[in-house]
């Protein structure tokens, strides 16, 4: 997890908005229909 302006992110919205801050793009939430399951033998 890193900090950026006060705020705790995980690290792929991290990067994600570094990418959006040096790209001036907007970023947008993408979740699944159905959770994966937590056995990855599943």
């Amino acid at each position: 997890m890193e900090k950026m302006d006060g705020e705790i992110y995980g690290n792929t919205q991290y990067v994600a908005s570094l990418i959006g801050q040096h790209t001036g793009g907007g970023m947008f939430l993408i979740e699944t229909e159905e959770k994966y399951p937590a056995d990855y033998d599943t």
